[in-house]
Formats: structure tokens, C-alpha cells, sequence
């Protein structure tokens, strides 16, 4: 973690002045069920290092939320657990972006129930009307998440996801119009998605890699520099 403190600090010293940058987070990123939960002192050792971080919104499942009260913690205020779909406005730089916070689905679900897919639907057109570009933070997993942009259903302009199954660093699908992305578990990469023309809504847009959309996901080696800062805060949480 000491070394994405050092990789957001380089891309924003990278960057002109008034370029558009956001910093967004997937769930998970405070621990998942099947590894058991974390002592107090460890979780509020990454609950102030992801304050420091400076991410402008994260997704909190629902295990880390209870974690998090368990412990008499607050998360992060960034980060924030939704129990239906929820859409987050964000502005960065004149550029306005619709983020959707996706609510997780009971574990076992293959697809995504058709209800709920259409209130996503609803909301995509909604939100069209307003924003340059949408991004859907799911906490659903590589099956589910598959399953829906394989669906035929309208889908966000990106879809960052999360939860259970491999990595997916990168894909155009869904006939162009999403750009599917899912981190890798260990969180030894990050992931930048730099975005070259804005769809805005437009009907007809669709994605081209190295065209309108170019993605890395660098792995933090070496190369990155500890963050003092986040290191001092980490000494006692294990974590990197």
C-alpha cells in the first residue's frame, strides 16, 4: 500500500493542472470473509492509511462495513456500502461522472437477478442525460459480472469489478460500449485507465483500445518508493 501511495503521487506530479483524475477503490479492499477477520489494531491501521491515500470512493461490502462496526470503526469516509443500487455524482475538473455502487448478491447467484437489472437500466438512462461518462463499481465477481455483460442488457460505460474469480486487466465488451476491468486479489498492481474521449452519452460510442481508452496495470515493484507516510502507519497492520 506504501508503494500506491508512491504510484498516485507520480500519475498526479505526471499530470497538467487541470486534467481529470479520480481515484476509485472495489470491494474487498479491507478483507473478504473466507480469510477470517482482522484484529482492531490492524484494521484501523488500514482504515487510516486509505484515509491517507486519497481515494474519492471506494466500495465497502457488507462484511467489511460489519468489520468495521465490530471494531467501533468508522470506514474511511470515502468508502461506502450500498444496499441497492446507488449512484455517487463526482466532478473532476468539469468533467462529470456518474459512479453506480452495485449491491452484492447472496452467495451461489450465477446471474444477476432480471429485476435488478432493469432498475441498473433505468438508472444508465437517467444518468446519460447528465453525465460524461458512468462506471459501475461491482462487488459481484468474474461469473456474475461476466453473465451481465454478456446479458444484452445496457451496461455502463466502465465496470470495475470485484469479488470472486481471476483478474480481467482489461477488455472491451458488450459490443464495444463497456470496458470490463477487474483487479488482481493480492494487490501487488494497480490499475490505470486513461480515457482520451468522453462518451457523453452518445448512442452510437463505443470503445477502442489504444484509440479513446489506453489501460496499464503496473505492478508496484521495487521501482516504487515506500510512501513514509503510509509505511509509519502500516508498521503494525502486515500489510504492504
Amino acid at each position: 500500500m506504501a508503494r500506491r501511495a508512491t504510484f498516485f503521487s507520480r500519475v498526479r506530479e505526471s499530470l497538467p493542472s487541470k486534467q481529470p483524475f479520480l481515484v476509485l477503490g472495489g470491494g474487498y479492499e479491507f478483507g473478504r470473509q473466507a480469510l477470517g477477520s482482522k484484529d482492531y489494531e490492524t484494521l484501523k491501521n488500514l482504515q487510516e492509511s486509505y484515509a491517507l491515500l486519497g481515494y474519492d470512493l471506494g466500495l465497502l461490502t457488507g462484511f467489511e462495513l460489519k468489520e468495521f462496526g465490530d471494531n467501533g470503526l468508522e470506514p474511511p469516509t470515502a468508502w461506502r456500502h450500498p444496499g441497492s443500487v446507488s449512484v455517487v455524482p463526482l466532478t473532476a475538473n468539469g468533467v462529470n461522472v456518474a459512479v453506480l455502487l452495485l449491491p452484492e448478491l447472496p452467495s451461489g447467484t450465477q446471474t444477476p437477478p432480471e429485476r435488478l437489472v432493469r432498475q441498473i437500466e433505468t438508472v444508465l438512462s437517467k444518468e446519460r442525460e447528465q453525465a460524461d461518462i458512468i462506471v459501475a463499481l461491482s462487488p459481484w465477481g468474474l461469473w456474475v459480472e461476466r453473465a451481465y455483460l454478456e446479458s444484452g442488457a445496457d451496461t455502463p460505460d466502465l465496470l470495475l469489478g470485484s469479488g470472486p474469480g481471476v483478474e480481467v486487466p482489461g477488455v472491451i465488451v458488450a459490443q464495444g460500449k463497456t470496458f470490463w476491468l477487474r483487479p488482481y486479489a493480492k494487490g501487488k498492481t494497480v490499475a490505470r485507465i486513461d480515457i482520451l474521449q468522453l462518451p457523453s452519452g452518445e448512442e452510437d460510442f463505443t470503445w477502442t483500445e489504444n484509440g479513446n481508452i489506453r489501460f496499464e496495470t503496473p505492478a508496484l515493484t521495487d521501482s516504487y518508493i515506500e510512501d513514509t507516510n503510509i509505511l509509519s502507519v502500516l508498521m503494525g497492520a502486515g500489510a504492504e
